[in-house]
């Protein structure tokens, strides 16, 4: 991770990796992520508890289980919203948008509980 700017709040710049619908019993599709994110923490990353926003941009392949049952890929983009707790554990509701693919959107709303290092 790469950081930017003079202040106490650090700007981050680093790289992410999402999936969706992969571990869902009958997902009707099912996709993987990658790309290059920024993130602005909002307090000092010493205190217990740094709430951060931020976005990315990617690529994203996938595949459609329905009537369609095709493979895609695509750029797609990310914006999050985060608590990242003293050791490295974090919190973070994201929404990936990846727009349509044959009539089906695929963006959805994720809640993930982690680890950064």
């Amino acid at each position: 991770m790469l950081t930017s700017g003079t202040s106490a709040l650090p700007a981050i710049w680093g790289i992410y990796v999402d999936m969706a619908g992969e571990l869902e019993k009958h997902s009707p599709y099912a996709w993987y992520g990658g790309g290059l994110e920024y993130r602005q923490d909002f307090a000092d990353p010493t205190k217990s508890i740094t709430p951060y926003i931020g976005f990315g941009v990617g690529y994203y392949a996938g595949h459609l289980h329905d009537l369609q049952n095709e493979n895609f890929d695509k750029l797609g983009g990310k914006a999050f919203f985060g608590l990242q707790f003293r050791g490295g554990t974090l919190l973070e509701l994201q929404y990936n948008h990846l727009g349509k693919q044959y009539d089906r959107d695929l963006s959805r709303f994720g809640l993930s509980l982690g680890y950064r290092f």
